[in-house]
């Protein structure tokens, strides 16, 4: 009888030999049974969470399920099946549904064995509350060492996470430091400054994404594919370089549908607010001079004043700039601009705001009318 091994481990941190641990374990007891293994039917996610329905290992061992390629899936303990209770379930439920069995090898548990209806639920409850205080543990582990005085959170361009105090080995054997303070790193920060300095010299993002494109401006590892005008304005609107640091001013959480997280601001009562001169990159005359000019920005675009369309006092951009049914509402994924009529040809074309100037290399065109008949 053909079968399948699915294993998981959750985080960066742990042992990559897990993976292999638990492909022993399903081994084992595959020659107790005896099941046939093949090694195209070891499907193994890395460093990925039990909560997510979109792990690229899973999604394969349910297509060759679906196409009938084996009839067990073994795993080690059914938290690496899935942590999520409902996924879980909803797992189990597909497989048996195309005729095949699940094993789960430490809880000694067979999805066709009556008796183990019942206990695999309850396993898979007991799964998600572990991951539920693991979050609950993560978060007051956070807090102590902020307390402490040690940094915490993800760096940010511009800025170095150095380790403080002394070494010392984790539960698995790893040197650890007492915490990490955050440090401005010269060269970056020097791109951040050139950054305000020009655009508060009236320089566009666009100007600023080409000449930065052009000159091979190293950035932050996120803008691999080059500088857009999307980064330039996250960087403009970052409190961080002015020395204002929020900690706990968002939480995760995961769409119940897709098993992606996707972030929620928490009330400001909740925020942790620390005002750093020493992490400073931009003056404050400077971080003034363009807070303003983007409150200015912001107050003549269309949708600027948090509604739809133009306000009483955008009167003059209107006036300047042609409305059509699709104005101020489309962006290009991949740089960020702003999709706008770009021609006034056979009824005018839609098109990249960006690649007319230089700064995206997407210079596909649409009919308007044909864009606006389709919707």
């Amino acid at each position: 009888m053909a079968a399948a091994i699915c294993a998981r481990y959750r985080s960066e941190n742990q042992r990559p030999e897990s993976i292999d641990d638990q492909i022993s374990a399903c081994r084992k007891l595959a020659k107790l049974r005896p099941l046939t293994i093949s090694d195209d039917h070891i499907y193994a996610d890395q460093a990925q969470s039990g909560a997510r329905s979109d792990r690229p290992a899973l999604a394969a061992l349910m297509a060759a399920a679906r196409a009938g390629e084996f009839d067990v899936v073994l795993v080690d303990d059914l938290s690496r099946l899935a942590r999520d209770n409902h996924l879980m379930l909803s797992i189990i439920a597909e497989l048996h549904f195309e005729g095949i069995r699940v094993i789960s090898v430490a809880d000694g548990l067979d999805s066709t064995d009556e008796e183990s209806t019942l206990a695999i639920q309850v396993r898979g409850i007991f799964n998600e509350l572990q991951l539920r205080d693991l979050k609950k543990k993560t978060l007051r582990g956070q807090i102590g060492q902020k307390e402490r005085g040690f940094f915490v959170g993800e760096t940010t361009f511009g800025y170095r996470s150095v380790p403080i105090g002394e070494m010392k080995m984790d539960k698995k054997g790893r040197p650890r430091p007492d915490g990490y303070k955050m440090e401005i790193e010269p060269k970056e920060a020097a791109v951040i400054l050139r950054i305000f300095t020009s655009y508060a010299e009236g320089t566009s993002l666009t100007q600023i994404v080409k000449t930065f494109n052009e000159e091979n401006v190293p950035g932050s590892i996120r803008s691999a594919k080059g500088w857009s005008p999307a980064t330039i304005s996250r960087i403009l609107d970052n409190e961080k370089y002015a020395g204002r640091w929020i900690w706990n001013r968002t939480e995760s959480r995961r769409d119940p549908r897709t098993g992606r997280r996707r972030r929620f601001d928490k009330p400001e009562s909740e925020w942790v607010i620390n005002e750093d001169e020493e992490l400073r990159i931009v003056p404050k005359q400077l971080w003034d001079a363009v807070r303003e000019q983007r409150k200015a920005m912001h107050r003549t675009w269309p949708g600027g004043n948090g509604k739809r369309g133009f306000s009483k006092d955008q009167g003059s951009r209107q006036a300047h700039f042609p409305t059509h049914l699709l104005a101020g509402s489309m962006v290009r994924g991949s740089c960020g601009a702003t999709i706008a009529q770009v021609s006034g040809k056979s009824g005018g074309y839609y098109g990249c705001l960006a690649a007319t100037k230089g700064a995206c290399d997407n210079k596909t065109l649409v009919k308007r009318t044909l864009a606006e008949k389709v919707i």
